[in-house]
């Protein structure tokens, strides 16, 4: 599973514990998905994940990000 996909569509009760873990394996916070070309950030913050937008950001997320 990507970020993209956990933000997206399965982020559930363990959200931010898979999210952790991703992110402890090396998932790249800067990869961009979709025809928007969203980065986690984008979608944790479009899902009105609060705790995912923080997790994303202490690990190098870039809260300046465009998309396409």
């Amino acid at each position: 599973m990507t970020l993209h996909e956990l933000l997206d569509s399965g982020y559930g009760t363990d959200g931010a514990d898979r999210l952790r873990e991703l992110l402890a394996s090396g998932a790249d916070v800067a990869a961009t998905a979709g025809p928007l070309a969203e980065t986690a950030l984008h979608v944790a913050a479009r899902r009105c994940r609060a705790d995912a937008v923080s997790l994303l950001l202490e690990a190098g997320a870039d809260a300046d990000a465009r998309t396409a």
